[in-house]
């Protein structure tokens, strides 16, 4: 199903902007409803009036980044808010049939609330533009040219910097270029606004009224994504500098009094590796420090004079389980196997074992040595004709589960955004 992505983004969350974008969605989709409504804990609501009667409560003025929400359609159109970051997918076929209306909302709406920008992108494209897996692209019949790989110790993957219709985020705030754009506010504190109005090879650049510019590339979505009209994106790029942007952004954080119990996002250096620290509720979505349940510690490996990064892996643990501290003196290791081969000589001798405990242990094996450590334990189940496995919660697993359970658990990659 072709669909549209939207992507918005916010300074600061406000409580009468999500009420304005929830409408719109209500109004606009046939069938939608909350899926998921949560502060600190999650609220099952039934319908939009219930959601707008809690969100409007005292306490949720003005909240700091704590307000989320999902809403669905049964054409599987979406509504997700979560931090200041919105973004919502539309049909094709729905935004084409009501395409000057959807378009007359956003022009309203960026100006009554003055977002920082809008970006309006068919969701397939906007996705290829990201992948970096030269295998994955090949499967969809895309060609690469070979100006766009990239090989870092011996791994071949693709520059998706090349890509001319790339969107990336940085500090959750996307820069790219899309098909149709609405930018104002504290963009121009990355994008000084005369440069923008100075950018004539598109279709349409606009100033709409309150100190947003409004700029649609091409006349159709078909021209844009096609590969012939890269130049034209290429020449937004350069015109902009869309590359000195990430260094503003960060300055630009950097000077924002946050304390660190209210940061979702943490990261640091430790000789020749980078650490990205990230926090989760009970459920899995990314929430304060300070409210957080769960952890989860990305690990890479800085190669190429420490400018590009190679993956290592990831860990996830409870937040009461994290010493910061520890991980910035390099007090950091991963599960090797002989860590795994302790856990199965428990389970081969009929002892239970922690479930949790044992999941984390195993996902926190290194990337890199998730395959030779997996193939070890499967043939180590085999040769000792394991074939169960208990749990301190009473639950049991069968030799076939046995296998699956670790399978899953060392093959895990996390969540994705």
């Amino acid at each position: 199903m072709k669909k549209i992505i939207v992507i918005l983004k916010y300074y600061k969350n406000n409580v009468e902007n999500i009420k304005k974008i929830v409408n719109f969605f209500f109004k606009e989709i046939e069938n939608a409803t909350i899926n998921r409504y949560f502060d600190n804990e999650e609220i099952v609501l039934t319908n939009k009036e219930e959601f707008f009667y809690e969100i409007s409560k005292k306490e949720y003025k003005d909240a700091k980044n704590e307000i989320s929400i999902e809403i669905c359609s049964n054409s599987l159109e979406e509504l997700s808010i979560e931090k200041n970051l919105y973004i919502l997918y539309l049909s094709y076929e729905n935004y084409e049939k009501n395409q000057k209306k959807i378009d007359s909302f956003f022009d309203d709406y960026a100006q009554e609330t003055k977002v920082d920008c809008i970006f309006l992108n068919e969701l397939k494209y906007f996705r290829n533009q990201r992948i970096e897996n030269i295998e994955k692209l090949k499967k969809k019949g895309i060609t690469i040219s070979k100006d766009k790989i990239l090989e870092v110790n011996g791994e071949k993957k693709i520059d998706v910097r090349k890509n001319a219709g790339y969107i990336t985020y940085v500090k959750e705030i996307p820069v790219g270029v899309a098909w149709k754009m609405w930018l104002g506010n504290n963009y121009y504190n990355w994008i000084p606004k005369e440069t923008l109005v100075e950018f004539k090879d598109c279709y349409q650049n606009i100033e709409i009224g309150n100190n947003i510019q409004k700029i649609i590339m091409t006349k159709t979505l078909e021209e844009f994504t096609n590969d012939k009209t890269d130049d034209i994106k290429w020449n937004f790029r350069k015109k902009l500098n869309l590359n000195s942007i990430t260094e503003k952004i960060e300055e630009f954080e950097k000077k924002k009094e946050i304390s660190s119990d209210e940061e979702i996002f943490e990261a640091f250096f430790v000789d020749k590796k980078y650490y990205e620290i990230r926090y989760f509720d009970k459920k899995g979505r990314s929430i304060e420090k300070k409210y957080a349940k769960f952890y989860k510690v990305e690990e890479y490996d800085l190669v190429e004079n420490e400018k590009v990064r190679r993956f290592l892996g990831e860990t996830i643990g409870k937040i009461e389980n994290l010493d910061i501290e520890k991980l910035k003196k390099g007090y950091y290791r991963r599960t090797e196997y002989n860590d795994v081969l302790k856990c199965l000589k428990i389970i081969k001798n009929g002892e239970r074992i922690n479930k949790f405990d044992t999941e984390i242990m195993l996902q926190n094996i290194a990337d890199y040595e998730k395959k030779e450590i997996l193939e070890k334990v499967i043939r180590y189940i085999k040769q000792n004709k394991i074939d169960n496995m208990k749990f301190d919660n009473g639950s049991e697993s069968t030799h076939r589960d046995v296998i699956t359970f670790f399978e899953k658990n060392i093959e895990f990659k996390g969540s994705e955004k």
